[in-house]
């Protein structure tokens, strides 16, 4: 798993990887057509192409649901302040500090982290 904040990546990024596979962002705002729910997310996803690398950004309270969710079924994941400002416990976050609570999230779920060079090998950077 990555944190897309910390591979540096044009936020609106689609595009073939380098083993051929596309790359997919699904975005949940409390402003879109969707509601950022983990059952949307879930329609999203088995909507998307088999086997496509997929990461997904959320903004709203439902984020660590939805990041949860993502986890366990082998997305990656984007967290900061510009998506959501707040830690599990609703107090105002650093982006580090939620980058640090979904890493333990992960971690708790047993999935393992890329490094920052892993993460660009997987989308073709």
């Amino acid at each position: 798993m990555f944190i897309l904040s910390e591979v540096g990546l044009p936020k609106d990024y689609t595009r073939p990887t380098s083993s051929g596979k596309q790359f997919y962002r699904n975005k949940f705002t409390l402003t879109t057509w969707s509601p950022p729910t983990v059952e949307e997310y879930m329609y999203r996803r088995k909507i998307m192409p088999q086997g496509c690398v997929c990461n997904v950004s959320i903004m709203g309270d439902r984020q660590r649901d939805i990041l949860t969710a993502a986890i366990i079924h082998g997305d990656h994941v984007r967290v900061g302040t510009e998506d959501h400002p707040f830690d599990h416990s609703g107090a105002l976050a650093r982006t580090s500090d939620l980058v640090r609570e979904t890493v333990e999230m992960a971690r708790a779920l047993g999935r393992p982290l890329a490094t920052v060079q892993q993460a660009r090998k997987m989308i073709g950077l």
